[in-house]
């Protein structure tokens, strides 16, 4: 374990005791991984994750491998880290630089079945989502389009 790496862990100790001192909290950032990271790999709860945000540190942020906190807790099988990351607004449809996978491909990868099955429902809401904004941005587009093609008033 890395001293910065250490250092966040007595941090996220302190934290979950109830402490809001949260000095060494960010002592890995410069290594690729933040303190978000680390604390969802170790499982931490709505709580932890919304008090590191607080703090500074940032939802999507990707470490050396272009993996998001949500990769870390997919890997660990962190349901609640992976439950607590999605409530507040992780992005499930991210892809690694590295691996190319999405935090449901490394949970499915580690066999972490309960995370990958929670991922493949945040990853199915998200795609209906994206779906639907295009569906509103692109069909109002078409919508104008026709009607101006209709009354022969302009282009598109």
């Amino acid at each position: 374990m890395s001293a910065g790496l250490a250092q966040s862990a007595v941090a996220l100790a302190r934290l979950e005791a109830g402490s809001d001192d949260l000095s060494g909290a960010f002592a890995n950032e410069s290594e690729g991984s933040s303190y978000l990271h680390a604390a969802a790999a170790a499982g931490a709860g709505k709580a932890v994750v919304q008090a590191l945000l607080a703090a500074g540190c940032i939802l999507d942020a990707h470490d050396e491998e272009g993996e998001t906190a949500l990769h870390a807790a997919a890997r660990a099988g962190a349901a609640a880290a992976v439950t607590a990351l999605l409530a507040v607004g992780a992005e499930p449809l991210i892809r690694s630089s590295k691996h190319n996978r999405t935090a449901r491909a490394v949970a499915a990868a580690k066999g972490q079945e309960e995370a990958r099955a929670l991922l493949a429902e945040a990853e199915e809401a998200a795609t209906g989502k994206a779906a639907a904004r295009q569906e509103a941005l692109w069909g109002g587009k078409l919508s104008a389009c026709q009607t101006s093609n209709a009354t022969s008033t302009g282009t598109c």
